[in-house]
């Protein structure tokens, strides 16, 4: 960016602040277009070697960890955004109209891969992102 090769690029808020792309970068716009959770993943084969009681100590474990990380996220978030402000960057906050219209925008991209993912799973995905939309 600072030898004008790129004019834009995506990154977290954080990533924004750690690595002080607030040194050759004015703006930064709150597009709110990923969500990137943190995931404990184990073999099928794994878990059903796990006792009930295995199972509900590790679920609750990550229940926990759930709350824990997201708040910390938050925390994070919200101090690097301080932070950009106090280095004079301009916070573009993106309206729910233009949310709409870039959603609107890209339908095409994800017609055409929900059929090479399935459709199915898509339209599951969806149902979610739908349920916890402005809760999470």
């Amino acid at each position: 960016m600072e030898q004008k090769v790129i004019d834009g690029h995506e990154n977290p808020f954080t990533v924004i602040a750690d690595s002080k792309l607030y040194e050759v970068q004015k703006y930064v716009s709150t597009t709110r277009h990923i969500y990137n959770p943190q995931s404990v993943i184990m073999s099928k084969k794994s878990w059903d070697k796990l006792s009930d009681e295995e199972k509900k100590i590790i679920q609750s474990s990550l229940d926990e960890a759930k709350t824990y990380q997201r708040q910390v996220s938050r925390e994070a978030e919200a101090k690097a955004i301080a932070l950009l402000k106090e280095k004079g960057m301009q916070i573009n906050e993106v309206s729910p109209q233009e949310i709409a219209r870039m959603r609107e925008k890209i339908k095409p991209v994800l017609d055409k891969y929900s059929k090479e993912v399935g459709e199915a799973l898509v339209a599951e995905v969806n149902a979610e992102i739908a349920k916890k939309r402005g809760t999470n």
